[in-house]
């Protein structure tokens, strides 16, 4: 029983530690990782922003969506970059696009509607010309889970605490008896 309740007990001081370090992780290192992303998302975003001028005036221009390779034809002509046009994909049928999740987001599509697809290393980012909107998330208050990384660290931080306590509470009390032998042997030497 001892051997378990030690066992316990170290399993949730590994428990406490981690939540301690993430703590002080999402409250100073975090951050910058998320500013990081979100400078990310205004880039794309632009980049989003003069690809649909493109499309949208194209459609003006020739009363049709452009075709892939015509978009592929103006976005080798933008800047390269990480995130440039020349990384977009030019979704136009809506059967390429009616995915649940997108029509849910968006809603439905409306005639000549397009979709900017953007892979962005881990997802998809999309802009859907119906809805003049993206999936970008550009509100930094949307990466934590309540709100702000100090609301987070300080969640982490009682709940570290909060293992530390029950740790403390489920670990074995010392025995009296061992530590009267000890001191015994200890004076005979």
């Amino acid at each position: 029983m001892i051997v378990l309740r030690k066992l316990i007990g170290c399993v949730l001081v590994l428990v406490a530690a981690l939540l301690l370090c993430l703590a002080i992780a999402e409250v100073f290192a975090w951050r910058g990782g998320v500013e990081h992303t979100i400078k990310n998302a205004r880039e794309i975003e632009q980049a989003f922003g003069q690809a649909s001028v493109f499309v949208d005036g194209f459609i003006q221009s020739h009363n049709r969506l452009p075709t892939e390779q015509e978009f592929s034809a103006w976005a080798a002509t933008q800047h390269e970059g990480a995130h440039s046009a020349r990384t977009f994909q030019l979704l136009t049928s809506p059967s390429q696009f009616s995915d649940e999740e997108i029509v849910q987001k968006f809603g439905p599509t409306t005639p000549n509607s397009y979709l900017l697809q953007y892979w962005r290393g881990e997802w998809f980012e999309y802009y859907a010309s119906w809805a003049k909107a993206s999936t970008l998330e550009l509100n930094p208050k949307s990466f934590y889970f309540l709100g702000s990384p100090i609301a987070d660290g300080i969640v982490l931080l009682v709940l570290g605490l909060f293992f530390a306590v029950v740790a403390k509470g489920i670990w074995p009390p010392p025995n009296p008896s061992f530590h009267r032998t000890c001191a015994k042997s200890r004076a005979v030497r």
